[in-house]
């Protein structure tokens, strides 16, 4: 006995909860190694990244710090050897004599010294001024600027204090140099006698700063620079000597070491020349406040993270490989008792209560398994007793069904011979009716001689009540044709505005005989459209009609008509008793009539039929009612392929 099914079975897109159980279990287990594996992994990438930037900035403040000391060490050199120049007291005794004309002596100490001097000491030039600027002695080529007296490091000398100038060029000189001053001095009353200038090239510093080139690893270079990190010596990029750092980072580092020795002489900032940041380390000069700055590009220290990554992701993917493998093995082994269970499941799903899952064992699958056997068992009996029922209550449900289709078979009869009485009353009645009206217009025009007043009133009425009959002949008429399909329309394109004045105006005398005033709201241009214009006009009789019926004595009606995109509406707004909302729904339902519509009289069908026509042009009909309020009822017409001439 196939068990009866709730319903089909929707497919459902596959999500990580509808897995099956070996793929549930190889995820979780992998996902278990994974996540146990990889903090250690990225913990010990990091530490190893930790460890290495560590050691290379200490390398980095190591080259930089024995470098700076190399710098102190050429500049104290110069310092002693400007010493050593200036304490000779054959030159001190000749410049104190002031005897400066004599151009063989200049000649002799300009070779014998200066020269012989700037060539052991590797030097542009020499020269000796007196302490006014003056130069006495000058030897080689000697950039400086000029005149010397100007210059406030020559003024520094002659006042008796000798000083190594920062690193300067003179107008019209690409190359940049180093001054040392030293002024001379008479031992007896200190005064200086002169002051000796050695010019040094940058050659020995920049060959400092191009040794430690690559010291600390790829990309690694030096850089000499003053107290505000302009570069004077660039290992790098010559081109930015003499230019402010376009990073701030190095300078607030100087600031931080000669503010707190202590502090932390490690930078971490952008490397213009690389287009990248880099790790420096700066070590302070002692003999000028002057800084030389050792840097790696950030790159040097991310390579060994990478490497340590990729060592780590291989042994991960080792460990994912063996952690799926045993996964697999243990989904098999747990797999078996619910590859069991959904069997039976599925046996019981398609209707197959008989089977069962046989599970045997005391752990709780097994127990699981005995439960859904017990249930299975209940199931099937109670499946078995319901069957029994349904086939019963089925022959019940037959026979009454039978009985239905007798019921509705008899009432479709009955409809039609309804519909077919309806039709052939409403065309008997025509004809005697049309008679009726005939003699009556004949008694009107006095064809049978003349009328009495009273007669005359008498004729009036039959004609009144005449009319009214062809009314509902006409509305049983076109309700028969509705309900038999042979409801047709004659379109042609037509103007909508006089047609509406032809048909208000025509049912102006029945308005004012209510005590009604009638007002006409229409465009002054055409509105032209397909219709069939006596349908449209039987339509606004009827709502006009109707209006007059239900709006009691000094009221009015107002007749309108307004495009409204590709549509014309015709409104009817009357101040009437209005309707209550539970019957608006009401109004267009054949044969209905509302309570105070019955004692006006009809047949409920105009309203309906009015409906129809409408629609059968493409168009709307509605009403907008409130109790004492009045009624606008309304209807549009598409304009189809006309359109409104402004």
């Amino acid at each position: 006995m196939p068990f009866p099914k709730v319903g089909p079975r929707v497919p459902v897109p596959l999500r990580s909860r509808d897995w099956p159980l070996r793929r549930l279990l190889a995820v979780l287990f992998a996902a278990v190694v994974v996540f146990s594996m990889l903090p250690v992994a990225v913990f010990d990438a990091l530490n190893t990244a930790a460890i290495l930037k560590e050691r290379g900035q200490e390398r980095e403040f190591q080259v930089a710090r024995r470098t700076a000391d190399h710098i102190d060490d050429y500049l104290d050199d110069l310092a002693s050897w400007g010493r050593d120049f200036s304490h000779r007291p054959a030159i001190r005794t000749w410049l104190e004599a002031g005897d400066y004309a004599d151009p063989a002596l200049r000649a002799r100490w300009e070779r014998e010294i200066l020269a012989s001097f700037r060539r052991r000491e590797r030097l542009t030039g020499t020269f000796v001024a007196t302490p006014a600027g003056a130069v006495v002695l000058r030897d080689g080529r000697t950039p400086f600027p000029a005149p010397l007296a100007d210059w406030p490091l020559f003024r520094h000398a002659a006042a008796g204090h000798g000083t190594i100038s920062d690193v300067y060029a003179t107008p019209g000189e690409a190359a940049r140099h180093l001054a040392l001053l030293v002024p001379i001095t008479n031992p007896a009353h200190g005064r200086v006698v002169a002051v000796v200038g050695m010019v040094a090239p940058l050659d020995h510093l920049r060959s400092l700063v191009a040794q430690d080139a690559g010291a600390v690893g790829d990309g690694s270079f030096a850089i000499l620079a003053d107290e505000r990190f302009a570069p004077l010596v660039h290992g790098l990029a010559p081109q930015l000597e003499g230019a402010p750092y376009p990073d701030p980072g190095p300078a607030r580092t100087i600031a931080s070491l000669r503010a707190d020795p202590a502090a932390s002489p490690f930078t971490y900032h952008t490397l213009p020349t690389l287009g990248e940041r880099g790790y420096g380390a700066m070590a302070l000069l002692k003999s000028k406040p002057w800084v030389y700055y050792v840097v790696a590009p950030e790159s040097y220290f991310l390579a060994p993270i990478w490497r340590q990554l990729a060592q780590n992701a291989v042994v991960l993917l080792a460990m994912l490989l063996l952690a799926v493998g045993l996964s697999i093995a243990l989904a098999r082994w747990f797999g078996r008792p619910i590859a069991r269970l959904h069997a039976a499941a599925a046996a019981w799903e398609r209707g197959d209560l008989a089977t069962r899952t046989g599970m045997t064992g005391e752990n709780e699958l097994a127990g699981l398994g005995r439960a859904f056997d017990r249930m299975a068992a209940e199931l099937q009996g109670h499946a078995q007793a319901l069957e029994r029922q349904i086939q019963a209550r089925t022959a019940e449900l037959s026979q009454a069904n039978a009985a239905l289709r007798a019921s509705y078979a008899q009432l479709q009869a009955l409809d039609r011979l309804k519909d077919d009485f309806v039709n052939a009353v409403s065309h008997d009645l025509r004809t005697p009716l049309t008679s009726i009206m005939g003699y009556a217009e004949f008694l009107e025009d006095e064809f049978g001689g003349p009328l009495s007043p009273g007669q005359a009133e008498y004729v009036r009425q039959i004609q009144l009540a005449s009319h009214r009959l062809e009314g509902l002949v006409n509305d049983l008429l076109d309700f028969a044709r509705l309900e038999a399909g042979t409801f047709q329309l004659k379109l042609e394109p037509a103007e909508l505005g006089p047609k509406v004045r032809e048909i208000a105006e025509s049912l102006r005398p029945q308005v004012e005989a209510a005590h009604l005033a009638l007002e006409l709201e229409l465009p002054d241009w055409p509105v032209r459209l397909p219709m069939d214009a006596q349908r449209i006009g039987q339509v606004l009789t009827n709502l006009i009609h109707n209006a007059t019926k239900f709006t009691p004595a000094g009221g009015h009606i107002r007749v309108a008509l307004r495009l409204e995109g590709d549509h014309v509406v015709c409104e009817i707004r009357d101040t009437g008793i209005g309707i209550a909302p539970e019957d608006v729904p009401k109004l267009f339902q054949r044969f209905s009539q509302l309570s105070g519509g019955k004692e006006k009289g009809g047949t409920g069908l105009g309203l309906n039929i009015s409906k129809a026509i409408i629609e059968a042009h493409g168009g709307a009909i509605g009403v907008r009612s409130a109790p004492n309020q009045g009624s606008t009822f309304w209807f549009s017409l598409p304009l189809g392929l006309a359109r409104a001439a402004a």
